[in-house]
Parts: structure tokens; C-alpha cells; sequence
């Protein structure tokens, strides 16, 4: 528990210098997912960091894309905490509305639900 509270205050006590203070408008969005903050929690394809691979959420709304929509939406905007804790994730996903645009936020969810989807892996200690 204690390393969740840390590594949870870490996420959101670096997440203002992962931006530069601007809010971000219309970028090419593979690029931004390279370039931002986003890829200090997330890898697109597969492998484990503080989040989940870009893919596995893909694949976990794969079948129903406009609730994904919704709740990658949400979780973008207003952080996130426990969706992935199923698969050893234990970080809350900071908010973003204050750092990235409503359209670039539009922008990424179009981009994950598009990627090709991976089937998300428990760990070995959750089997």
C-alpha cells in the first residue's frame, strides 16, 4: 500500500513538468504519444510501466468502441484509479484537462482504439 501512496504521489507531483505549461492544441498525435508524458507511463505495443500498453487498452474496448470512447475520455480528463488493477496496475492515472486540449484528447482515444489490439497478460505473481 505504501508504494501505490508513492509511487501515486510521484505520478502527479512530476506530471506538470512531463508538459511544458502550454495547453497542447492539434499535434500529429503518434508523434505526441512518442514526445509527451504519455510514454512515461505507457508503451503503445506490449511491456509494463506505470500503466497499461496503449494496446491493452485497445483491446479491452475492442468490441464496444463508443463506451472505450467514453471511458478513455474520462479517464484522460479526470484521471483514473484501479481499472487496470486486475493486471497489477496500482497507480492512479493523473488528470489531463488542464495540460492537453479536448481535441487532442479526442485525438488519442481515436488513435488507441485503432491501434491493433494485444490481449492484456496477467503477471506471474497474480496467476
Amino acid at each position: 500500500m505504501i508504494r501505490f501512496k508513492v509511487c501515486s504521489f510521484l505520478t502527479m507531483a512530476l506530471l506538470p513538468f512531463m508538459f511544458d505549461g502550454d495547453l497542447i492544441a492539434a499535434p500529429d498525435i503518434p508523434a505526441f504519444v512518442t514526445q509527451s508524458g504519455c510514454r512515461a507511463c505507457h508503451k503503445v505495443e506490449s511491456g509494463k510501466l506505470i500503466g497499461p500498453p496503449l494496446s491493452w487498452i485497445a483491446y479491452r474496448y475492442k468490441d464496444d468502441k463508443a463506451t472505450g470512447k467514453k471511458a478513455i475520455l474520462d479517464a484522460m480528463a479526470n484521471g483514473s484509479n484501479r481499472r487496470w488493477l486486475d493486471y497489477g496496475f496500482m497507480v492512479m492515472m493523473p488528470p489531463t484537462s488542464k495540460q492537453v486540449s479536448d481535441e487532442v484528447r479526442q485525438q488519442l482515444v481515436d488513435y488507441i482504439l485503432n491501434l491493433e489490439p494485444a490481449e492484456p497478460e496477467k503477471p506471474s505473481w497474480m496467476k
